[in-house]
């Protein structure tokens, strides 16, 4: 479909836009074009950044099997034409005995016209994302997985009481709360950004659609994840229509430091805000706290008020507006006024660890 878009604010939404995509995924996708995508993506799925897999050289202690620990911030804004419903935005945050969890879920408000309130679907995936986790939590222990990984470096085998190198438990966790939400039968579809820090300093992130996670290290972007579309402004997605799974996210395992800042967030803070205002707001957080795990909730805060601001200027030259550009929407100016949400993380040094 061809649109000749004058500026941001008069562009069918993406909360408007995958609905009908949906559709047309189903009657008319291309079975062809579904394998060469899952092709495209196999051997990305998983793999470790910047770090090397765990050795027998590298066998765990006691000291570095519990040398950090995660605090937490979290806000969030709706869309000022969903106030009253709260918005299609969800999120959570959990903690256990071996690692903090972190999760965003951006429901798709194209739903909306044929009656359904995708955040409720979102809702629910993120409440059974937190079951799940706290069920893995209490069936594993990452202490006993640390040994068995550096001892089994190359094993493909997976134990409830243990965590190989080759484990990868939000996919698990996703899996399992994306079942139980299919059996009940919920109408709506939403983007998933999952984040877990283990008390080793790993950092396991899974992402499908167009959320995302940027962890910031003294002042740079470390890492961020990757957003995938089918197209532009299509995300890939979860929900009773949707052909996409669990599978097709992109899964990382990455080392992190302490001092170290995550960021998960939906896409109405990537859309609208450039890496330099973003950096810019993660500096000035930390500069002004004495404490450097203090501030988390008005970090969330700052990042999603600017986010939300920029989304509201006709005149901004969006990130959004910058992709539509690439492709082939030239015209386009503006933010993208959405629901906007984030979850911060920073990772802290155990105390006794040197």
């Amino acid at each position: 479909m061809e649109m000749i878009i004058q500026d941001m604010h008069s562009i069918i939404t993406e909360d408007e836009y995958p609905i009908k995509r949906i559709d047309n995924h189903i009657d008319d996708y291309d079975i062809k074009q579904k394998v060469v995508q899952k092709h495209l993506k196999s051997g990305v799925h998983a793999y470790r950044h910047s770090a090397s897999s765990t050795s027998a050289s590298r066998r765990p202690t006691a000291a570095t099997e519990s040398r950090v620990y995660g605090r937490t911030g979290r806000h969030g804004v709706p869309h000022p034409a969903k106030v009253r419903t709260g918005g299609e935005d969800a999120y959570t945050v959990v903690s256990g005995v071996n690692g903090t969890l972190t999760a965003v879920l951006d429901g798709v408000g194209g739903w909306a016209s044929v009656g359904v309130d995708s955040g409720l679907y979102s809702k629910a995936l993120a409440h059974q994302i937190e079951v799940e986790f706290l069920s893995w939590d209490r069936n594993t222990s990452i202490a006993s997985a640390a040994s068995s990984a550096a001892s089994s470096p190359r094993s493909n085998s997976s134990s409830s009481s243990s965590l190989d190198c080759e484990a990868r438990p939000l996919l698990e966790i996703l899996e399992r709360a994306y079942a139980h939400v299919s059996a009940r039968g919920l109408e709506g579809s939403c983007t998933v950004c999952m984040s877990m820090l283990l008390p080793t300093g790993q950092l396991h992130t899974l992402n499908l659609g167009d959320s995302g996670l940027r962890v910031v290290r003294e002042g740079t972007i470390a890492f961020a994840t990757t957003e995938q579309q089918h197209s532009f402004n299509y995300p890939l997605q979860l929900g009773s229509t949707s052909v996409d799974i669990p599978a097709d996210a992109l899964y990382h395992i990455i080392d992190v430091l302490p001092g170290d800042t995550i960021i998960t967030a939906s896409d109405g803070v990537w859309d609208n805000l450039w890496d330099a205002e973003f950096l810019g707001l993660v500096r000035d957080s930390v500069c002004a706290k004495k404490s450097f795990s203090a501030g988390l909730d008005e970090l969330a805060r700052s990042v999603v008020e600017a986010a939300h601001r920029r989304g509201a200027d006709k005149g901004y030259y969006s990130p959004f507006a910058h992709n539509a550009k690439n492709a082939g929407m030239s015209n386009l100016r503006g933010g993208k006024l959405d629901d906007t949400t984030a979850v911060v993380l920073r990772v802290c040094k155990r105390a006794g660890i040197m």
